[in-house]
């Protein structure tokens, strides 16, 4: 990766990254292209098969980052289902009667989102 004049990595250019497919093309070294450009030869390959394996030199950013979700779309309206039809329902009871294998404060988190009233067990019965 190119770096800043403080010494930070930073995203290859759109001109650097067209540099590098010329060069490539051209019939250049990744060590050579490293030495003209500044991009690692590492990046200077990722560049290199981003194009020719999907035709397309720009990053694709994620649609989402961190963990998958537990629960589909079809499985959050079952819950504020189950919560509209039993609202003196406690978290652990929704959660056994929709059959979904999460916890209860999965659960809560999904249903403050739909702005359901969520109910905790103050002490076991």
């Amino acid at each position: 990766m190119p770096r800043e004049a403080d010494g930070k990595r930073r995203e290859a250019t759109l001109p650097e990254r067209l540099k590098v497919v010329e060069l490539r093309s051209n019939g250049h070294s990744y060590r050579s292209i490293e030495r003209e450009t500044g991009i690692s030869k590492s990046q200077a390959a990722n560049i290199w098969r981003r194009f020719t394996v999907d035709d397309d030199i720009i990053p694709q950013l994620h649609s989402r980052r961190g963990m998958k979700s537990k629960l589909d779309e079809m499985d959050k309206r079952r819950l504020v289902r189950l919560s509209d039809a039993y609202p003196r329902a406690t978290l652990q009871e929704l959660v056994k009667e929709s059959g979904l294998p999460i916890h209860p404060k999965t659960a809560g988190k999904y249903l403050r989102k739909e702005n359901r009233f969520v109910r905790f067990i103050k002490r076991k019965p």
